[in-house]
């Protein structure tokens, strides 16, 4: 599972660089998004050891003090994480998805329907609401750095 997970970062990041370089690179940036899909699924979507699942419907439970739990730090981490490459891919693939304000509900949409997902059908599994909150952040933060990497490059062919 780490080589697939290591192959898709390769992909994901070649996709994400050639999106955020090339604003009409739509065919790349799909190509991205089915691995990153296929990521999110991969570390989401299959089951752990334990046959009971819970929900958290507390905004910020768990979070507090990250520092003092190796494992909440992972968690946080690994989900902001988990959506920067939609955050990137979206935008390229999607023009109207290039705004935030409709970004940040298709990427919460997307975070939502892979908790309701885990917890209906995923043994194990936990359906947390602050996945979804920092899911989207992940896709925000992604959004984010698409911008500002086109920005710099427009400036440095501008002037080249």
């Amino acid at each position: 599972m780490l080589w697939l997970a290591l192959v898709g970062a390769v992909v994901l990041g070649a996709g994400g660089c050639l999106a955020a370089v090339t604003p009409r690179s739509r065919p790349a940036a799909g190509v991205g998004m089915v691995f990153a899909l296929g990521l999110i699924a991969l570390f989401t979507l299959t089951p752990t050891g334990s046959l009971t699942a819970s929900v958290n419907l507390d905004p910020g439970a768990g979070l507090a003090a990250p520092w003092r739990s190796p494992t909440t730090t992972v968690n946080i981490v690994g989900n902001l994480l988990l959506f920067v490459p939609l955050g990137v891919l979206l935008p390229a693939a999607a023009r109207p998805l290039r705004s935030p304000l409709l970004l940040v509900p298709a990427a919460a949409a997307v975070s939502a329907l892979v908790e309701l997902t885990q917890y209906a059908y995923v043994p194990g599994r936990a359906a947390d609401v602050n996945d979804i909150l920092l899911n989207t952040a992940g896709a925000l933060a992604g959004l984010i750095a698409l911008r500002t990497v086109r920005m710099v490059t427009d400036r440095t062919l501008a002037y080249a």
